[in-house]
């Protein structure tokens, strides 16, 4: 294996590089590429149904009903 910085040749594995110092951090073989799954697509899906119902229930609140805004927020009926 090479190190990236200084190009000298470096330990499969290593961690740090002997000849500059250089921290190398983690390396992702072959292997362990292979069984990276990809993101959650449901995820998205749960907010954009979050935010749709957010508005539905905003409109809502601006309706023509015959409840005034105390009556909404918990004030008197």
């Amino acid at each position: 294996m090479e190190c990236p910085f200084c190009k000298e040749e470096i330990k499969e594995g290593a961690v740090k590089c002997k000849h500059c110092g250089s921290e190398l951090g983690p390396t992702i073989s072959n292997q362990d590429a292979c069984n990276i799954h990809p993101e959650n697509k449901s995820s998205i899906w749960m907010a954009i149904i979050s935010m749709v119902l957010g508005v539905i229930c905003m409109l809502a609140l601006f309706g023509d009903s015959e409840l005034d805004q105390d009556a909404v927020f918990g004030g008197q009926c």
